[in-house]
């Protein structure tokens, strides 16, 4: 899986768009324009039911945070929650479900879904920066071979 922060874009941008899909097997990325050689990479994946899971891999950056720093963050970002792997629970990054109201292709470009990756971006962000700020060098290699 790709990181969330990444210095390839992965797929064509229109002219003046931040954003563009790019379509996978089972799955879709969308990804945000930073700036030059920065881009956010959002996995989205279809489930049941019109509803989809958007979720921003860290790799174990996030285990690096001292227990319940995560949750404090995200408490105020609707929604938003730590990614956990299915039976042994470890921390892949965060996620978000949404209901789309419609079949998941047919939400890729509407704007609730827009709206959503682009907050789910921003949470990422701010916890990115935080990291920056609060790491010590040896966590900061991880951050940086993680996302580099």
């Amino acid at each position: 899986m790709k990181p969330c922060f990444t210095p390839t874009a992965g797929g064509t941008f229109y002219k003046n768009l931040q954003h563009t899909i790019v379509a996978h097997k089972d799955s879709f990325e969308f990804v945000i324009k930073l700036e030059r050689r920065s881009y956010f990479t959002a996995s989205l994946f279809p489930l049941r039911e019109n509803r989809m899971l958007m979720a921003a891999y860290w790799g174990k950056v996030l285990t690096l945070l001292p227990d319940g720093v995560v949750e404090e963050f995200l408490k105020d970002k609707d929604g938003i929650q730590l990614w956990r792997r299915g039976g042994d629970g470890e921390v892949l990054g965060l996620s978000q479900t949404i209901d789309c109201g419609m079949d998941s292709i047919d939400a890729l470009f509407t704007k609730p879904v827009c709206d959503a990756v682009f907050a789910l971006c921003n949470a990422c962000v701010k916890l990115y920066n935080h990291c920056l700020f609060t790491f010590d060098d040896e966590q900061l290699v991880t951050l940086w071979e993680t996302f580099r």
